[in-house]
C-alpha cells in the first residue's frame, strides 16, 4: 500500500502498486528492496540513507528509508513498513550553500590578490608620475605615461577582480 506522496516520489498509483513486488517499484536490486529483504530475514528495523531512486517522467529522487518488520497476529514477520523521507530539496539547497561557500571562499582570494597587485602598482605609478615631472626628454615623458596609463588599466582590472570579493555584477 502507498500512501500519496509514496505514489509521488514512486510515480505509481496506490491501485497500481497494490500486491506488486517492491521490485517492480524500484527495480531489480535496488537498495531499498535489499534493505527490506534483511528486515524480512532478521527482523530489525534498518535505514537506507540518501537512495536515489530513479524516475521515468520526472527527475530522480534522493530519499532516506527507514525500513521496520510488520508483524502477523502470530508474531511472525509478515511484511514491512517502508517510510520515504525525500532528500532531494535538502540536498540541493546543501549543494547550494556550498557553491555560496566556494564563490565566497574565492572572493578572499581575489581581494588577497587584489591587495598585493595593487600596492607595487601605487609605487611604479608614483615613480612614472615623478619621472615624467623630473625629466625634460619627451622620450621619457612619454615613456612614462605610458606607464602611467599602463598602471591604470592593470588597477582597474584589479578593481573587476574585486567583484568577487564584494558579489557584484561585473562591468562589461
Amino acid at each position: 500500500l502507498l500512501n500519496s506522496e509514496a505514489c509521488r516520489i514512486l510515480e505509481s498509483s496506490s491501485e497500481g502498486a497494490s500486491g506488486a513486488p517492491l521490485e517492480k517499484l524500484l527495480g531489480p536490486g535496488h537498495a531499498i528492496s535489499m534493505v527490506a529483504q534483511s528486515v524480512l530475514l532478521d527482523g530489525r528495523s534498518a535505514i537506507a540513507a540518501e537512495v536515489t531512486i530513479e524516475r521515468r517522467f520526472s527527475t530522480d529522487v534522493i530519499a532516506d528509508a527507514a525500513v521496520a518488520p510488520l508483524s502477523e497476529a502470530d508474531g511472525e514477520a509478515g511484511g514491512v513498513v517502508i517510510v520515504l523521507r525525500d532528500c532531494t530539496i535538502q540536498n540541493s539547497l546543501r549543494d547550494a550553500a556550498d557553491e555560496q561557500e566556494k564563490l565566497a571562499s574565492y572572493g578572499h582570494i581575489a581581494a588577497g590578490i587584489a591587495h598585493e597587485v595593487k600596492n607595487p602598482l601605487s609605487g611604479i605609478r608614483g615613480a612614472a608620475e615623478l619621472l615624467e615631472a623630473r625629466t625634460a626628454d619627451e622620450r621619457a615623458q612619454k615613456t612614462a605615461r605610458l606607464i602611467v596609463r599602463e598602471v591604470d588599466r592593470i588597477s582597474s582590472l584589479v578593481d573587476e577582480l574585486m567583484v568577487f570579493a564584494k558579489g557584484e555584477e561585473l562591468d562589461h
